[in-house]
C-alpha cells in the first residue's frame, strides 16, 4: 500500500472454497433408506487497514492509532449469496498498552447435520415433562430440520490488552463483548411452559393431557442477546534451539556468501524431504536471493510453552421467542436446555511443543444453571461442571530423517485427543433434590470421555 501520513496502509484479500458432504442410512423397523446433502460455499474477505497517527512515522505523543475496515462475501449452494461488513479502531497510546473496538455484521449458516441429519423417531424415549414433573416414555422425533434460516449476527467488542515490558511473554486482557443473533439456533431440551406456548407444534398431548411425543431437533428459537466481560491472563516462554539441520544450513549459507558474495550457488542446499524456507531458492532471471528470512528461522527457539487463564462473566443472556414474543431472562429461570443459563466460565489450558512435537491441557468449568419450568414453583437445577481435555500432537515439517525414510509424511500432522479425560457428568436435579429418570448423566452425555485420532497432510 501506498505511505500515508501516519504511516504505511495494508490491504489484504482472501478467497476460500469449501465443499461438505452428508450421507446417512436409517433403517426403522421394516423401514430403510438414505439421506444425502452437500454445501459447496466460496468465501471472499477483504481487510483495508489505515494508520491514522504514530509515534515514529508523525512522532504524535497521542500513540499509534489505526483504522481498520473489512467485508465479506459469500455464496452457498443452498442458500446463496450473503455478506457481512465491519471496522474497528486500534489505539497503543504506549508500546505496552493497546486499546482495540470492534463492530461486525455476519451470517452463519445452519450446519449440515442441523439441516440434513437423518430424521429418526424414537419410541419409549425418556423425557422430562415440565408440567407434571414426571419422566416419562413416548416418541420424540429428532435428526434435521431443512426449515432452518440462517442466523444473522452483530458483534461489538471492546477490549485492552497490557503486556509489560518488564515481564517478557506476560500478557493481561480484558474485553466486553455484546452480540446480537436474529433467528438463533437451538433446540428445546426442556418443555417450559414458555415453550410449549411458543412452539405448541413440538408437542402432543393426548385429551387427558399426557405428553405423549416431542420434536427435539433444532429450529429458530428467536433473537437472543448476550453481554460478556471476560478477563484473560497468558504468559509465555521460549526454550531451546532451533533443529540441528536448520543450524547446518545456515552455517552452510553464511560460509557461501563469505566464499561468493554475490550468493548465486550454494552448496550442499537443504535435506532431502525439507521444504526451502521462503528466499533459499533463487528466484527466477538470476536475482541473488534473499537470506534474511533463513537467517531468523535460525535464531527460533526449538520449543515454546504457554500457560493461560480464562474468567468470562455474562452480564445478560435474553431471548425472544418466535410466535410468542415473550422476553426470556436465560440467566434466571428462562433457559430452555441445561447447557443455557450459566453465568460463569473459567478455562485454565497450558501447553508445550519442542521441534513440532507438544500437547495442550486444558480445563474448562461451568457454573451452576437454574431452569423454571413455569408450572408452579417446580424448577431444574443444573450443578456446576468441570472438564478436562488433553491433545498430543506431531509435525513432521521438522523432522528430515522421517521425511526421507517416508516421503508421504512430509507435511503432515498426526493429532491425539482425549475429551473429557475425568469422565465427569452433568448433573440435574429437580425441587427435591432427585435426580428425574429423563435427566440421568447417562442418557445427558452418553459420550462421556472420548478418544479421537486425525491425520492432517499438507500438499
Amino acid at each position: 500500500m501506498p505511505g500515508l501520513l501516519a504511516g504505511t496502509g495494508a490491504f489484504s484479500l482472501r478467497t476460500q472454497a469449501f465443499a461438505e458432504k452428508l450421507e446417512s442410512d436409517f433403517t426403522r423397523g421394516l423401514l430403510a433408506g438414505s439421506n444425502d446433502i452437500d454445501r459447496t460455499k466460496v468465501d471472499i474477505n477483504g481487510s483495508f487497514t489505515i494508520p491514522l497517527t504514530s509515534r515514529k512515522a508523525a512522532g504524535s505523543r497521542f500513540g499509534d492509532l489505526s483504522l481498520t475496515l473489512n467485508g465479506e462475501l459469500a455464496s452457498s449452494s443452498d442458500f446463496g449469496g450473503s455478506g457481512g461488513w465491519g471496522t474497528g479502531l486500534n489505539w497503543s497510546p504506549t508500546n505496552e498498552l493497546q486499546i482495540t473496538t470492534r463492530f461486525s455484521t455476519s451470517e452463519k449458516l445452519p450446519t449440515l447435520e442441523q439441516l440434513g441429519g437423518p430424521q429418526t423417531n424414537i419410541p419409549s424415549a425418556s423425557v422430562y415433562d415440565a408440567r407434571t414433573g414426571l419422566s416419562l416414555r413416548l416418541d420424540e422425533t429428532r435428526g434435521g430440520n431443512g426449515a432452518l434460516l440462517p442466523e444473522q449476527q452483530r458483534d461489538f467488542i471492546l477490549g485492552a490488552s497490557f503486556a509489560p515490558l518488564q515481564i517478557d511473554g506476560l500478557n493481561l486482557s480484558l474485553t466486553y463483548a455484546r452480540n446480537k443473533t436474529e433467528d438463533y439456533i437451538g433446540n428445546l431440551g426442556v418443555n417450559t411452559r414458555a415453550a410449549e406456548t411458543a412452539f405448541s407444534s413440538r408437542y402432543q398431548r393426548n385429551s387427558a393431557g399426557t405428553l405423549i411425543g416431542q420434536d427435539t431437533r433444532a429450529l429458530n428459537l428467536g433473537d437472543r442477546q448476550t453481554e460478556t466481560v471476560s478477563f484473560g491472563l497468558s504468559y509465555s516462554r521460549n526454550f531451546g534451539q532451533a533443529p540441528q539441520f536448520l543450524r547446518d544450513i545456515v552455517t552452510k549459507v553464511q560460509k557461501a556468501q563469505d566464499e561468493n558474495p554475490d550468493a548465486t550457488t550454494l552448496p550442499g542446499g537443504l535435506p532431502p524431504g525439507i521444504t526451502p524456507p521462503p528466499g533459499f531458492k533463487p528466484p527466477p532471471g538470476g536475482t541473488p536471493p534473499d537470506f534474511n528470512q533463513l537467517m531468523q528461522a535460525a535464531k527460533i527457539p526449538g520449543g515454546r510453552w504457554n500457560i493461560g487463564l480464562n474468567y468470562a462473566y455474562t452480564l445478560d443472556d435474553t431471548l425472544i421467542l418466535k410466535n410468542s414474543a415473550l422476553k426470556l431472562d436465560l440467566l434466571d429461570g428462562g433457559a430452555l436446555d441445561t447447557e443455557m443459563g450459566r453465568r460463569h466460565h473459567l478455562t485454565l489450558d497450558g501447553g508445550l511443543n519442542y521441534r513440532g512435537i507438544g500437547g495442550r491441557l486444558a480445563a474448562v468449568w461451568k457454573g451452576e444453571g437454574e431452569i423454571a419450568t413455569g408450572y408452579g414453583r417446580e424448577r431444574l437445577f443444573v450443578d456446576d461442571q468441570a472438564t478436562l481435555d488433553l491433545s498430543l500432537f506431531a509435525s513432521t515439517d521438522l523432522m528430515p530423517q522421517l521425511n526421507m525414510a517416508v516421503p508421504f509424511l512430509n507435511g503432515a500432522q498426526i493429532r491425539f485427543e482425549i475429551n473429557n479425560l475425568t469422565d465427569n457428568e452433568r448433573k440435574v436435579t429437580n425441587s427435591t433434590g432427585l435426580v428425574p429418570t429423563a435427566y440421568q448423566s447417562g442418557l445427558l452425555e452418553p459420550e462421556g470421555r472420548s478418544y479421537k485420532l486425525s491425520l492432517k497432510k499438507q500438499f
